[in-house]
């Protein structure tokens, strides 16, 4: 029995002591995840989420079409934040052209950071923001095109 005992002990020492490794680990990938992060965050909310420029165009645009189009449509456009992402930002630019909506999404993965546009199943470098975010223009106003082409007047 005293070889029993032994035994419990050095496997209850083992597990815990692989508990402990796990959880400093995970700790360290963490910090080293949030502050890759921080940099990312940084860039998207210059050039996107906090970016007057862009807020203005998006605006404008919006506007320009519930003026070309006076018929009660579904015109606006929204920045939202993704809750299931660990860092507070509003990483999800959202426009809704009557029943398409159309996004462009910060994706943080670490070193692989990217941005995803569902209008074109695109998928860019943080470094392509600009591309991206021209691209993402390009295609609302293509979209809405479309759909006044689609309409009789």
């Amino acid at each position: 029995m005293k070889d029993l005992d032994k035994k419990l002990e050095n496997l209850e020492n083992e597990i815990l002591e692989n508990r402990l490794q796990k959880k400093q680990r995970r700790e360290r990938i963490d910090k080293r995840d949030s502050s890759i992060h921080q940099k990312f965050i940084k860039i998207w909310n210059d050039k996107i989420a906090k970016n007057k420029e862009f807020k203005s165009d998006l605006d404008k645009i919006i506007s320009r079409f519930k003026k070309i189009n006076l018929k009660d449509n579904r015109y606006y456009w929204m920045l939202q934040e993704d809750i299931s992402m660990k860092e507070r930002v509003k990483s999800i630019v959202l426009v809704y052209v009557n029943n398409v909506r159309l996004s462009m999404e910060l994706r943080l993965y670490g070193n692989s950071t990217e941005i995803a546009c569902t209008t074109k199943t695109e998928i860019y470098s943080i470094k392509n923001i600009e591309k991206a975010k021209n691209d993402f223009i390009n295609t609302v106003l293509e979209i809405f095109k479309e759909q006044i082409d689609s309409n009789e007047y």
